[in-house]
């Protein structure tokens, strides 16, 4: 007998005979269900356990794929923005001032400069104050939704026109997306 079925008998109807004749064939069939809910038991034990085991490696799988994509993503990027003939700026307003969080481009090279000086500075420490001033200005404007350009011209004499839009989340502006071209060739030529 099934020992679970033997304790339960002992615990609930002691009084209960399992030997006896008239309990032969109830015990019997009590005793056939359990063995089949052991086995249902163990078969669905086991189809969770592989499909567990499938899925988490279909997970991986997707993750690792995804990382794989993300990461060729980032690179094509990255390089779409270091290649591209312009400047590409994003600025984000901190309690400090509009500090540069991303600077990207062939012009940023011209103008003497490398991501790593720009990108995490405010203005004021890399150009003479009356361009800071002019540039913290359009940063500015452009910090209240408006969409800005202009030209200006660097301490070095270089003439750049620039696109100033904000970016929004929630409705709220949360960085100034900047993109500048060199125009010295045109205005010399207007010249």
């Amino acid at each position: 007998m099934d020992p679970l079925l033997a304790r339960q008998l002992r615990k609930y109807l002691p009084s209960v005979d399992p030997q006896a004749e008239q309990w032969q064939g109830f015990l019997k069939a009590v005793e056939n269900a359990y063995v089949d809910l052991r086995q249902d038991r163990s078969f669905i034990e086991h189809t969770l356990e592989t499909t567990s085991k499938e899925l988490t490696e279909a997970n991986e799988k997707l993750r690792h794929e995804s990382e794989n994509k993300l990461a060729s993503l980032s690179r094509y990027y990255q390089q779409t923005l270091e290649l591209q003939q312009g400047m590409i700026l994003c600025v984000r307003r901190t309690a400090q001032g509009f500090e540069h969080t991303l600077c990207r481009g062939q012009l940023l090279q011209r103008l003497g400069l490398t991501p790593a000086e720009m990108e995490g500075q405010l203005i004021e420490k890399i150009a003479p104050p009356e361009h800071a001033a002019t540039i913290n200005a359009a940063y500015a404007r452009a910090w209240t939704g408006e969409e800005f350009s202009g030209a200006f011209t660097t301490s070095g004499g270089i003439e750049l026109f620039v696109l100033m839009r904000p970016r929004r989340e929630n409705g709220e502006v949360c960085e100034i997306i900047a993109s500048c071209v060199e125009i010295t060739a045109l205005k010399e030529a207007e010249r």
